[in-house]
């Protein structure tokens, strides 16, 4: 039998989680992971609650909210177009970056400087492109692959 645990960073999100034996001490700063169920339940000061089940893999895009896990907000989602991507709009402080996978090349790095930012970004040349935009924490990259033919 093994117990889960989460150590959180700055933000409250899950930096790092994993499993120990039952009964072997919990690394530096960790939190146990205790299933709750529907019945009133104190969680100890070295522990988080869970609502569900979860895998390990799983913790990883979770945060701590009112001493419970509850998954991360994902940053807003680039939406393939003909001939490119648009972004959606974001919160000001939104990282958003652009490869040609193709190239193998970084080609834009943009920061939302004003609440609801948008941008659409065409790609004239073939290949492979990829758009990461990453809203402020504790919100999730989000990440689109478009091939222009």
């Amino acid at each position: 039998m093994s117990k889960q645990y989460v150590i959180l960073d700055a933000a409250g999100c899950v930096a790092r989680a994993g499993r120990v034996r039952q009964g072997q001490a919990l690394p530096e700063g960790a939190l146990e992971v205790v299933l709750i169920g529907a019945t009133a339940f104190v969680l100890g000061a070295d522990q988080i609650g869970a609502q569900r089940p979860l895998r390990v893999g799983e913790l990883g895009g979770m945060m701590q909210v009112a001493g419970y896990l509850a998954p991360r907000p994902a940053s807003p989602q680039p939406l393939a177009i003909a001939g490119g991507v648009e972004v959606p709009p974001c919160p000001a402080g939104t990282e958003i970056e652009v490869f040609d996978l193709t190239g193998r090349t970084r080609m834009a790095q943009l920061v939302a400087e004003v609440e609801g930012y948008t941008e659409t970004l065409q790609f004239p040349d073939a290949g492979t492109y990829e758009v990461e935009v990453r809203a402020p924490a504790p919100a999730l990259p989000a990440t689109a692959r478009v091939v222009i033919a």
